[in-house]
């Protein structure tokens, strides 16, 4: 029995081997202390929910909801509207505590109630103008208060939050302490009696509602002991990005370039258009339109010539703030003015001493500071001035020229009645206009923080820095029989001073440098050959080499291979109309076809239609099917490893799956149209579309909205870098000013700044970009394909195609297709190869490289069939060709991230196709077969040999 002693070591080894079948994850709860958390979830009805499992739910009196992108909050009108909170935190004894609130409060005077708790002792969250205080009675006995002088601003959402510790009382505003006093010590707070926790106002011994808080209130929490400074600012960074309106840091953009009419229109959504002049109708005070730095610019004449834009401005108090612009001084005078806006605070853009320009504040206490630098005549310069209540600073063409130190006594308050003026000083007196600037101005911005000098710095790049040269090689055939001639032109190389061509045409021939740009060739022997050129410009400086295949023979010499792809599952789509075809609107793989999931209607529109998203694992077993009535799924997008899928579904709802089909996380966003994800599946670029007109694009990161920026054109196509720093969209026209269609390619950073904007002639459908965003494809719907680099400067453009085209994450691998042909172009813009399609009725609009541009992929197909999917690589020789006579599997593909796997859906078919050789051909399976886990399995048999070898060995002693 001496064998019996190896089952401690098989059971070892087993636990050692099984783990490679399944892992199972446990999560566990803590215990935060949090003793009321209203999320303000609910939207609708009477009833505001406690999520701390303590059951202080509260009844809602007056008070109405109000919903965004990504919070919902409730508004109070500041005379009858309250929310009681229930009786379970009555009688509680605190040595500590911590509440917390996000407010939004409306201009009011005297004091108003966030949140109020108690009598005998008491405690409450409390604003008075632009003051916030924490107030708690100690004993019974002593009540004792600090308040945060002058930190709340009206309109606009702040995090404040008090702490009582026991011995002192604390007040932050936006995760930062602003004040604190001591209280006795071993205080303790003892609510007792008989009232309501309250939110929006006080309750007094019978029962009356004072105080009541006039704006908007949301994410209120209770905690039974002290938030240290660092999770009082976690608290505020982790929860801030749910308030879109801290994230509209830009709140007034001109970029001028509207080139005629009577008004300079403001690119944020705050509305600070420009009038042009003293009336909306054309007189000598209009200042001109002119070329600009970009696109166009305003030209005043320094004697009567200025924009008014409005009052909009009015009201806001800003605790830091920025303005830039490009401005092109003909004079300067003892002071004239680029930017004024003020009234009991002002913040001034000038030009004074006939030799500076100057940034400058006047605070609520009615104190002037400024800072200047020298300011050259007839040329651009970009001025910028930033202010964050310790300095202001001035900053030229991107670099620091001047600061000074402001002693941090009040906020900038810009209150009154005077509009804010470009090109000129609105006198508070009589609210007149003098000091009018004489020259340019381009693309005025005013921010609410203050940028970095690393901002500013990449502000300034792009307009300044003039391209490099470059090379770009296009051939008007790429695949010649023996004796043809092909042309190579180089007419769209660009760069400063462009003057001689080297062309080498791979054979052992070239053109030695020629002025010429266009050359033709002929080629007298079979093969293929590098083809390449290289520019110069009158310095002698010489661009990088550019080169390209050229075919020479038949293309079966090329093209000839038609290996099947194992097809390791298919089923069919329909869910309630077996004998209706299916339209499959998207579909996404992961890594190692591990999870398929595909967008699915099927039916008529009725009650019995199916509408849903379906994921397969990789053995084509169902993992799991989110349906909704009468809710379309657009569009899907899955992590690289498949553990999230966001999908978009035709009501604005975007919902983030795990691989479960667990919900992550869901918005809504008005109008979406479209989304693009990172491959860690953790930020998601949304774009709406409101009637083609006044639409946004918006980022989300771990489920959170980061940010979310207006353009006037419908948003047709978005997509985020895979790295995550940039986002490019495409617009179509607008119908709010019919004399400026945006038809343009917009560049966002990840935090939401608009890095620069192009315009075109037609709408952009479409844009793609690589993994680290350094180029954006766009399609138009004219079938051209425009290639922009990071800066937003037009390399080159391919025209007569289909509407998008994609590139490859690396590589630079662009795929062009049109109705009977598929091109190949690498990032310069040179054809790599072409090729018709398998059959004369080819329908490529779904073409794309594989994610290492190794492969692209081309589906075909057009009625009666028949209907396939071609798999070339780079050099255009077909790798993998899958045909179906029958249903349409062309419609929709994706290829895996390792491009190892493809998903096809359409008609009334869903399958995983492979091209690893190691995986099983499982063929038809009806979507419940499943692959044999050969690898795992091993791992088993190998542990059970161990295991006997060890048994064998035992028995022998």
């Amino acid at each position: 029995m001496k064998y019996l002693k190896a089952i401690p070591i098989c059971i070892c080894i087993m636990l050692i081997a099984i783990p490679s079948l399944s892992i199972l994850s446990v999560n566990a709860n803590t215990t935060d202390g949090v003793i009321a958390s209203y999320d303000f979830i609910e939207g609708s009805g009477t009833l505001l929910s406690d999520s701390s499992g303590f059951g202080n739910d509260g009844t809602i009196s007056g008070a109405v909801w109000e919903t965004g992108i990504s919070y919902s909050a409730l508004l109070f009108d500041g005379t009858n509207d309250y929310v009681t909170c229930g009786t379970t935190l009555t009688g509680s004894v605190l040595t500590s505590f911590t509440v917390q609130a996000w407010i939004r409060p409306e201009v009011s005077t005297g004091p108003k109630y966030i949140f109020y708790d108690g009598s005998d002792g008491e405690y409450a969250l409390s604003q008075s103008g632009t003051s916030c205080s924490i107030t708690a009675k100690i004993n019974g006995v002593n009540e004792k208060w600090t308040t945060a002088e002058k930190s709340i601003e009206f309109n606009k959402w702040q995090l404040v939050t008090g702490v009582f510790t026991g011995s002192e009382l604390r007040i932050s505003v936006n995760g930062v302490q602003r004040n604190s006093t001591t209280v006795p010590a071993n205080g303790l707070y003892n609510p007792g009696g008989n009232y309501y926790p309250t939110i929006g106002s006080y309750e007094d011994a019978s029962s009356n509602h004072l105080f009541q808080f006039k704006g908007a209130i949301s994410g209120v929490k209770v905690w039974n002991h002290v938030l240290t400074p660092s999770e009082i600012s976690y608290e505020y960074s982790s929860s801030s990005q749910n308030y879109p309106i801290l994230n509209n840091s830009k709140i007034a953009y001109w970029p001028f370039n509207e080139g005629s009419g009577q008004t300079a229109f403001d690119m944020t959504m705050n509305g600070n258009n420009g009038r042009l002049g003293s009336t909306t109708t054309t007189d000598s005070s209009d200042p001109s339109w002119v070329d600009g730095i970009s696109g166009k610019a305003l030209k005043f004449d320094g004697i009567n010539d200025y924009v008014d834009c409005g009052d909009s401005l009015a009201g806001t108090i800003l605790n830091a703030f920025t303005i830039e612009a490009w401005v092109k001084p003909y004079s300067l005078s003892e002071e004239t003015f680029i930017f004024y806006d003020g009234g009991d605070g002002e913040i001034f853009f000038n030009c004074v001493d006939y030799a500076n320009v100057s940034i400058g504040i006047k605070n609520s206490n009615n104190q002037f500071y400024w800072t200047r630098g020298n300011l050259p005549l007839n040329e651009w310069s970009y001025v910028v001035g930033t202010y964050n209540r310790i300095s202001l600073k001035l900053y030229i063409n991107g670099e620091l020229v001047s600061s000074l130190a402001v002693p941090d006594v009040s906020m900038v308050s810009l209150s009154g009645a005077y509009s804010p003026t470009i090109g000129a000083y609105c006198d508070i007196s009589d609210n007149s206009q003098r000091a009018f600037f004489d020259g340019l101005i381009d693309e005025l911005s005013v921010w609410q923080i203050a940028l970095t000098p690393e901002e500013i710095k990449s502000q300034y790049r792009l307009y300044f820095e003039p391209p490099s040269l470059k090379a770009i090689l296009k051939i008007d055939e790429i695949f010649l029989n023996l004796g043809d001639t092909t042309i190579l032109d180089g007419s769209e190389s660009n760069g400063p001073d462009l003057s001689d061509y080297y062309y080498d045409f791979g054979d052992g021939n070239n053109s030695g440098w020629t002025q010429s740009h266009s050359i033709s060739h002929s080629y007298n022997s079979p093969g293929i050959f590098n083809a390449s050129l290289i520019v110069r410009n009158i310095s002698g400086n010489q661009s990088l080499k550019s080169a390209v295949k050229i075919y020479v023979g038949t293309q079966s010499q090329f093209f000839g291979n038609d290996t099947q792809p194992i097809t390791l599952w298919s089923t069919n789509s329909s869910q309630t109309h077996p004998d209706t075809e299916c339209v499959v609107y998207d579909v996404a793989v992961s890594n190692n076809g591990t999870y398929s999931a595909y967008c699915v209607v099927n039916g008529y529109d009725d009650a019995t239609d199916y509408r849903g998203v379906r994921c397969y694992n990789k053995g084509g077993s169902l993992a799991w099917d989110i349906s909704k009535p009468n809710d379309t799924p657009n569009e899907i997008e899955m992590s690289d490893d498949g553990s999230v899928s966001v999908v978009l579904w035709s009501s604005g709802d975007i919902e983030a799956y795990s691989n479960t089909g667990t919900i992550l996380w869901s918005h809504n966003v008005p109008d979406a149209w479209v989304i693009s994800m990172t491959p860690d599946g953790n930020k998601i670029a949304v774009g709406s579309m409101i009637d083609g007109a006044n639409s946004e694009i918006s980022l989300f990161e771990s489920g959170t909205l980061k940010w979310a920026m207006w353009t006037y054109g419908g948003i047709y196509d978005v997509k985020i870098s895979g790295d995550g720093t940039k986002i490019y969209a495409g617009t179509g026209e607008r119908s709010i000013i019919p004399l400026v269609p945006d038809y343009k390619v917009y560049c966002f950073s990840s935090a939401g700044l608009k890095l620069w904007s192009w315009q075109f002639t037609s709408a952009i459908l479409s844009v793609d970009t690589p993994f680290d965003g350094s180029i954006v494809i766009a399609g138009s719907d004219y079938g051209m394909t425009i290639a922009l680099d990071v800066n937003g400067n037009e390399l080159w453009f391919i025209d007569g195609g289909w509407f998008d085209p994609t590139i490859s994450d690396v590589g630079g691998i662009i795929t062009h297709s049109t109705f009977t042909d598929i091109l190949v172009f690498n990032q310069s813009g040179y054809l790599l190869w072409k090729n018709d399609s398998y059959d004369s009725s080819f329908f490529g609009s779904n073409s794309f490289a594989s994610n290492s541009g190794g492969m692209i992929v081309h589906p075909y197909g057009w009625e009666p069939g028949p209907y396939g999917i071609i798999i070339r690589d780079d050099a255009g020789n077909c790798l993998y060709h899958y045909l179906n006579e029958s249903q349409r599997t062309a419609y929709q593909v994706a290829m895996s991230p390792d491009g190892k796997y493809i998903a096809a859906g359409s008609g009334n078919q869903l399958l995983l196709l492979s091209m690893n050789p190691e995986d099983v051909n499982i063929g038809d399976s009806g979507g419940d077969s499943f692959l044999i886990p050969w690898f795992e399995i091993s791992i088993i048999l190998v542990a059970l040999l161990l295991a006997f070898t060890l048994v064998i060995k035992l028995k022998r002693k």
